[in-house]
């Protein structure tokens, strides 16, 4: 409102230079409503086709909720921003026996490796060469990332890949549940995002199926109670970051990363987008 009685000024008074800027500001206005409403409108096909739904927010960001085989996941997009990268990501909220933390086979993962980062690898070239692969208990790893579920990681990350090639595709496992996420624009198409969440639905499927003996799974809660944290299960220590909502303590660094709070049902919560 304040804008257009802005142009409308401008205009009365003859200042071209802020017609032109006035021009610009409705124009640019125009095209992110439009995008907004054509995304939205592909996102509420995607909920449909998973009998799920789609819930709008212009603060938190669009996000669809669905239920895959009774557990309920989250998939959403953020655009990015001055210092956030564009995101496409799903979440599902279910604690995993194990860590497992898969990214880019890039220069710094290369960096980190030459100073002893972990890298499980299956001897896989196609796999091994991509992808970095952190995490544990190892036999459950291995269980976890048989030959079907490694190339359905590679077929995501094709999905995701830069305009170089480079792989593009991360997926963090542990106990405040499951995510796998792009970063890249797969709300453009339809059949994209739908790909996406057939895609990681799958790799989500087997990263719940193995139970390797004597491992106890417990939930993002029970860690907390236990005196970890609820994102990486690791005991807690300086500095730490403790919900506003449900007071439950996190390493500050978790928080950040996970994008809030762990605990299933806190109004905090992250790892949405």
């Amino acid at each position: 409102m304040d804008m257009t009685i802005g142009f409308l000024l401008a205009s009365s008074r003859g200042d071209p230079p802020l017609v032109f800027f006035g021009i610009i500001a409705v124009l640019g206005l125009g095209v992110t409503l439009i995008t907004r409403s054509q995304r939205r409108s592909r996102m509420e096909a995607v909920a449909q086709y998973f009998r799920g739904q789609l819930l709008t927010s212009s603060w938190s960001g669009d996000r669809i909720e669905l239920a895959v085989d009774g557990i309920p996941a989250q998939v959403s997009y953020d655009p990015g921003g001055r210092s956030r990268r564009t995101t496409t990501r799903i979440h599902f909220n279910f604690s995993p026996p194990g860590v497992l933390r898969i990214g880019p086979e890039n220069f710094f993962a290369s960096f980190r490796k030459a100073f002893g980062a972990q890298d499980i690898e299956f001897g896989d070239s196609r796999f091994d060469g991509a992808f970095l692969v952190q995490g544990g208990p190892e036999p459950w790893v291995r269980d976890v990332l048989v030959p079907e579920a490694r190339r359905k990681i590679r077929e995501l990350s094709e999905m995701g890949a830069s305009w170089l090639g480079s792989p593009n595709v991360k997926i963090d496992v542990g106990p405040a549940g499951v995510a796998i996420f792009c970063e890249k624009n797969l709300t453009g198409e339809t059949s994209n995002l739908i790909r996406f969440v057939q895609l990681a639905t799958e790799v989500f499927r087997q990263i719940r199926t193995p139970v390797t003996p004597g491992i106890t799974i417990l939930s993002a809660q029970e860690h907390a109670e236990q005196g970890g944290c609820p994102v990486c299960a690791c005991p807690l220590g300086p500095p730490v970051r403790r919900c506003p909502t449900c007071g439950t303590s996190h390493h500050a660094d978790c928080w950040e990363y996970f994008g809030g709070c762990a605990i299933y049902g806190c109004a905090r919560r992250g790892g949405r987008g």
